[in-house]
């Protein structure tokens, strides 16, 4: 009988060992099973950033090239512009009768119809006129300006006002 017990007793606790087993066995399926989910996540956010770093590339290119075209359209449209420092302002003021007289007290041989726009900047100095922009239609024009900034015009020279205070043509620094 004794024997018989003991068979029993070992058999219960084989009865254990398999159930332990197959409980580890089971619990490490699941976490198997998770680690496999994770390492498909894992692939799918490594592709996705990929994708993003791939096409954060493409718009620092494009960035970088829209960046240069804007310099260059800056660099051509300045090539087009004068500013005229030290020109009063009036009550009365016509800037493009102003910029006409200023051009033909210069002696440039430069058309009306060349004059694209005319107009007073905003200024952050206060107690001197603002600056007066020109912006020409061809450069050829621009340039025939500029290459009399050296020139000596007063107000009065210009616009008739009793002031004797320079004015001078500078080349546009703006975009």
């Amino acid at each position: 009988m004794e024997i018989k017990g003991m068979l029993r007793n070992l058999q219960n606790k084989i009865d254990g060992i398999v159930k332990s087993q197959q409980f580890i066995s089971a619990k490490y399926d699941e976490i198997k099973s998770g680690q496999d989910k994770i390492e498909k996540q894992l692939k799918k956010f490594d592709e996705t950033i990929n994708r993003l770093i791939s096409q954060d590339k493409i718009k620092e290119a494009k960035f970088e090239e829209l960046s240069d075209r804007i310099a260059e359209l800056e660099k051509r449209d300045s090539e087009t512009k004068i500013e005229i420092h030290g020109l009063e302002e009036l009550a009365e003021d016509n800037l493009g009768e102003t910029v006409v007289k200023l051009i033909e007290k210069l002696d440039v041989n430069v058309d009306v119809s060349e004059i694209d726009l005319v107009e007073r900047m905003k200024s952050k100095q206060t107690g001197k006129p603002r600056p007066i922009v020109v912006r020409f239609k061809s450069v050829r024009a621009c340039n025939a300006v500029k290459a009399k900034k050296r020139a000596v015009l007063t107000n009065q020279d210009i616009t008739g006002a009793r002031s004797q205070k320079n004015c001078c043509i500078k080349y546009c620094n703006i975009g």
